[in-house]
This record gives C-alpha cells, sequence and structure tokens, in this order.
C-alpha cells in the first residue's frame, strides 16, 4: 500500500544551517517522485515559504489564508498573517544585518548595506 500523504510535524526544527536545507530538499524529492501531498507543520515562515507549492496560515483552528507563497509575501490577508510571515522575516533579516554591523558581503566580494 501506498500512502498519498505525508504529514511531517516541525521536522527541521532541531535542524541547522546545510543539514536543515538538505533534508528540506530531500522532503522535496521524496513527495515529487512519489506524488505524495506533503503537509509540514511548522512555527517558522521560511520553513513554510521555500519548500512549498501551497501555504495555508492556520489561527485558533480558522484558516486564514490558503495561497502560494508568493501571493502570501504579496498579498497577505490579515494583519495575523502579515506579522507572522512578513515581520517575521523581516525580523530575520534585520537580526542577520546586525550581526554584520549593517552591512554584508556577497560571494563576489560586494559590500550591502541594509
Amino acid at each position: 500500500m501506498k500512502p498519498k500523504i505525508l504529514l511531517l510535524d516541525e521536522p527541521l526544527s532541531a535542524l541547522t544551517g546545510v543539514i536543515k536545507e538538505s533534508i528540506k530538499e530531500k522532503i522535496r524529492t521524496i513527495a515529487r517522485e512519489f506524488n505524495l501531498t506533503t503537509i509540514i507543520v511548522t512555527h517558522d515562515p521560511e520553513e513554510a515559504l521555500s519548500p512549498s507549492d501551497k501555504v495555508m496560515i492556520i489561527d485558533k483552528g480558522s484558516i486564514l489564508q490558503y495561497a502560494t507563497p508568493a501571493e502570501i509575501i504579496s498579498m497577505p490577508k490579515t494583519e495575523f498573517v502579515r506579522n507572522f510571515i512578513l515581520r517575521q522575516l523581516e525580523i530575520k533579516r534585520n537580526n542577520i544585518l546586525a550581526l554584520f554591523n549593517g552591512s554584508f558581503v556577497r560571494a563576489g566580494g560586494e559590500a550591502i548595506y541594509g
């Protein structure tokens, strides 16, 4: 018997860096290879958006938005969605920039300032 749905509850939460990215790609590969609908439960917007064709954002049992990652980023339907996705991503960006005193260097040597 071949399953049709793969449910993963916080599968990447204890992982970091390269391992996290590698597992994320492996999940995507397995889902496509076996034609599985894959549901990943996460509180991390980056984890929700990056491997997904569609994202469902739920708050207190209610579906607030079900759309592509691009649609959620460009057109969040509620303040909760805006805060959950965009605000958290902005905080991550600011934290990274703060580590480098407001700037960091691309692989080509070009400095980027936030």
